[in-house]
């Protein structure tokens, strides 16, 4: 895949920087203690209702996991951009779920009135990942010529 595609393609664009503002997303919530947050959360949620199989984390599981994830986005990115009939509904789903978890951290961030881990990334989160929603629904052509 070459650079002037990527540049091209608003959707790999788009994709590219909902990897970045995940990772972005990450970053904030592991400078601001989001485990401190979360984990009690957790708890008390599993004490209410034990059969939700919410899981609780160390902070070195927590980060491995996500920074193995964020990598996984940045190497589909070539299923992205030939728009692949199984990652396309794939990307929407984790739009879809990203816009969610940024949502979760601006209502979280309005129920404790004060700003919790990852609210500062949020918006730019929400914003990316719309875009990504956007631009997969949209049947663009690209002029190959202009490219190659």
């Amino acid at each position: 895949m070459s650079i002037s595609k990527i540049t091209h393609d608003k959707l790999v664009v788009s994709w590219l920087l909902l990897a970045f503002c995940l990772l972005l997303h990450v970053v904030d919530e592991a400078l601001n203690n989001f485990l401190d947050l979360y984990n009690p959360i957790v708890l008390k949620i599993k004490e209410s209702i034990s059969f939700i199989p919410l899981p609780t984390f160390t902070f070195k599981t927590w980060i491995a996991g996500l920074s193995i994830g964020i990598l996984i986005l940045f190497l589909i990115t070539p299923l992205v951009s030939r728009r692949n009939k199984f990652i396309m509904p794939l990307i929407q789903i984790f739009s879809v779920l990203m816009i969610l978890n940024g949502l979760g951290h601006i209502i979280g961030s309005i129920y404790y009135s004060k700003l919790i881990a990852g609210m500062l990334s949020s918006p730019f989160l929400i914003i990316a990942s719309a875009s990504v929603l956007y631009f997969s629904n949209k049947k663009e052509k690209i002029n190959r010529q202009n490219i190659e």
